[in-house]
């Protein structure tokens, strides 16, 4: 607990110098830095796979796009996010999705 109220209390200090204060071998191995790295991470692969969707969106057919309806939902994505993003309409994107679950 120490580790993440020094962290985020000196933000301008660097892992070497955090690691120094806190006598801590390797900050990697700290649970903060664990949770970060995870939510880094969770984040990167999501951005990751909308730029894909996206790329993939501009060539793909529209049965293509119905196909990726079912994984954007499991993902936890809204269905107004999935209509916007595919370029289909919102009853099209909640119909499919209704048909799925």
């Amino acid at each position: 607990m120490i580790e993440t109220v020094i962290i985020y209390k000196l933000p301008q200090l660097s892992r070497e110098e955090i690691q120094a204060m806190l006598q801590v071998h390797d900050i990697r191995e700290t649970r903060v830095y664990q949770e970060a790295r995870e939510e880094g991470l969770q984040e990167g692969i999501a951005k990751g796979i909308e730029k894909g969707i996206e790329k993939g969106i501009e060539k793909g057919s529209r049965q293509e796009k119905l196909n990726l309806i079912p994984k954007l939902a499991a993902r936890q994505w809204i269905d107004a996010e999935i209509a916007e993003l595919l370029g289909l309409d919102l009853d099209l994107v909640r119909k499919t999705i209704g048909k799925r679950s």
